[in-house]
């Protein structure tokens, strides 16, 4: 093998470790600014930092869900078509299937208060997550 093929195929390897360690250092990140969050909110912190800090995690909140999203549809430009159609038929069968079932969960507990808004985006949030989860760490190798 040619050095400087292996000097190229040791740089996009090392990329992709770099990339993997650093969106799992961000969710290592968010989860714990959520524990502090949740624990400031419960009891109810009223010093003048708090509200500082809830506009950070709201903005840091933000910024990771467009991260995702980027990371998500970059890692999916690298699917074959047939892979990507498949994923999207299983992102469709599961959107209607939670969506109906939330439909019917809301009928027979609440039959007056059915929301379908919330309903189904509820089966979109569940139904994306499911379905290109493993995009976002995945370590597919670029052909």
């Amino acid at each position: 093998m040619h050095p400087a093929k292996y000097e190229v195929k040791k740089d996009k390897t090392m990329k992709r470790k770099l990339s993997l360690n650093f969106t799992l250092i961000i969710y290592i990140l968010f989860v714990i600014y959520t524990i502090l969050v949740l624990f400031g909110v419960y009891k109810d912190v009223r010093h003048p930092l708090a509200y500082n800090i809830g506009m950070g995690y709201l903005l840091f909140a933000l910024l990771l869900l467009a991260y995702t999203i980027v990371k998500a549809v970059n890692n999916t430009r690298k699917l074959k078509l047939r892979e990507i159609w498949k994923r999207l038929l299983k992102f469709l069968i599961l959107f209607v299937s939670f969506g109906m079932l939330n439909l019917i969960i809301d009928h027979v507990f609440k039959p007056d208060r059915i929301d379908l808004f919330k309903n189904f985006s509820i089966s979109l949030g569940m139904s994306l997550g499911i379905v290109f989860w493993d995009l976002i760490f995945s370590k597919k190798k670029e052909d």
